[in-house]
């Protein structure tokens, strides 16, 4: 319950006195609790903070400049917002050490230069006071029930910090833990948003779960002083906070929320930005603003290795993960720390050797491509439904009689699969590998040995017969006399850059178009 002091001078009565600010303009938007008049000396036990003093400073008649540098030095230490002295009847000027000690102090020193009944400045002066306090009562009911009609309405934060700015009249920024702006009201661009963030004039932290999950933040709010706004700011805080928790799932199960935002993103339907941010961080995850997000689909007849493995190979990355079991598959998302050269390579590596050291019954592993965290949740919907599609196609690919190498692959390694798959016109496959590797696959047909296999793993192995010779577990002279053959039956050399892209499409579209026929 307080005036600025600017305010409070700008009262008729005070007006009618003339004052004047011998101490400059320090101090001036300090709070006025109250004002009222004493002429004792010994008046700073009696004062408990933030009055406006009125006096003729006949308390400090016949003292000397010592003890009247004293009287200051007390009232200031008492936590005094101004002292205003009336000049006439005690001085006829206000004493040079007064001033002095009151700049001293940072304590503004006020002269009345008119007399105007101290009775009269008061009441008028502590009734704009108790106004205030009424208007400010008034906010405050008005805020909770406006808030309070928006949560029965089932309103998301954007909604609610526009009615509580629209009550303030002032900008408001919702930022998560990790520093990623939630959503704002009042101020549109990006940088603004975080520098308020980041000097806030009041804030109040939101907790989830007991942990902090981050903080409404705000500038400067005309006619609310600072303790007023914090008191509005906590009740916006609470408001959405329950907002955030009103998903329709258990606030205590990060589980359950972290395995409903993979199967919405997995769904690919519209989800803002700031809607990802809210969901992520109630399933406890919080990427930075810089990091890498890349998507993984985990094949397991169990759960709880996939789940583990996505764990262990996050803690090598020192990544953060969320993870759930959804539609029959392990789904997770690790947000890779700002400056790895190529996230896609990492997680995949850390699969690997995450796998190699677990003892469980993981079949494959695929990982997505990579996006940022300003293009969620966009890029990771694109992520992980290519790495799921990914899932089926890689029996098709590495269950080859050769065995499989590895039970971690990328999308980007069976990229052209990937998108021959979503043709959706079987009978586009086989014009593709007839037109351009027809008769190898006539070849096929009719000797147990695969020629098209051969042709794929030659041209994927940079035309290296010795790679090639490995890959296959062959000896070189037997890849050389299936090289020959390829070329005698295609009658065009395979080593001829010009045809290796036509050459690998084909072959990948007839094995493709093979394994899918019963």
């Amino acid at each position: 319950m307080s005036l600025p002091l600017s305010e409070v001078l700008e009262l008729e009565p005070f007006v009618d006195a003339e004052p004047e600010i011998l101490t400059g303009s320090v101090g001036l938007e300090n709070p006025v609790r109250w004002v009222h008049s004493s002429e004792i000396y010994e008046i700073s036990p009696l004062l408990s903070g933030g009055e406006l003093l009125l006096t003729t400073g006949l308390g400090l008649a016949g003292s000397d400049a010592g003890a009247r540098r004293h009287y200051i030095r007390e009232i200031a230490d008492a936590k005094l917002t101004a002292v205003a002295l009336e000049i006439g009847r005690t001085f006829p000027t206000v004493p040079p050490e007064l001033v002095d000690e009151a700049r001293k102090r940072s304590l503004p020193l006020i002269v009345l230069n008119k007399v105007v009944p101290f009775i009269r400045m008061s009441e008028a002066a502590n009734t704009a006071i108790i106004h205030s306090r009424s208007r400010q009562l008034e906010r405050t009911a008005t805020l909770s029930r406006l808030l309070d009609t928006a949560l029965i309405a089932g309103d998301g934060v954007r909604s609610l910090l526009a009615i509580a700015g629209s009550v303030l009249n002032v900008p408001l920024v919702l930022v998560a833990e990790n520093g990623v702006v939630v959503s704002t009201h009042g101020i549109y661009d990006e940088r603004a948003a975080r520098l308020l963030a980041e000097a806030p004039t009041a804030e109040s932290v939101l907790e989830i779960h007991g942990q902090p999950w981050g903080r409404v933040c705000t500038g400067t709010a005309a006619g609310v002083d600072d303790e007023d706004l914090s008191v509005l700011l906590d009740r916006l805080a609470i408001a959405l906070t329950l907002s955030l928790l009103g998903t329709g799932l258990p606030p205590g199960d990060p589980e359950r929320q972290a395995a409903a935002l993979l199967d919405d993103l997995l769904s690919g339907g519209h989800m803002a930005s700031s809607d990802f941010t809210v969901r992520a961080g109630l399933a406890g995850f919080h990427p930075r603003p810089d990091a890498s997000l890349v998507g993984v689909a985990v094949e397991s007849a169990q759960a709880t290795p996939a789940l583990a493995l996505i764990d262990e190979a996050a803690g090598r990355l020192a990544a953060g993960a969320l993870r759930a079991r959804v539609r029959g598959e392990v789904l997770g998302i690790l947000a890779m720390p700002a400056g790895v050269g190529d996230p896609v390579s990492a997680v995949a590596d850390a699969l690997t050797s995450a796998h190699q050291a677990q003892v469980g019954d993981v079949i494959n592993v695929v990982v997505g491509p990579a996006g940022d965290v300003a293009g969620a949740p966009a890029c990771l919907t694109r992520s992980l439904t290519d790495a799921r599609d990914a899932m089926a196609l890689t029996t098709s690919r590495t269950g080859s009689e050769h065995g499989r190498p590895s039970p971690v692959i990328t999308t980007r390694s069976i990229a052209m699969e990937l998108h021959l798959s979503r043709l959706g016109d079987p009978q586009a496959l086989d014009r593709l590998g007839t037109e351009l590797v027809g008769p190898l696959i006539a070849w096929d047909q009719r000797h147990p040995a695969s020629l098209l296999y051969t042709l794929e793993m030659f041209l994927r192995h940079g035309c290296s017969p010795t790679r090639t010779a490995e890959a296959l577990y062959l000896g070189r002279h037997s890849v050389y006399q299936r090289l020959q053959r390829i070329e005698s039956l295609l009658g065009l050399s395979v080593s001829d850059p010009q045809l290796h892209a036509g050459l690998l499409l084909g072959a990948v579209a007839a094995r493709m178009r093979t394994r899918s026929q019963p």
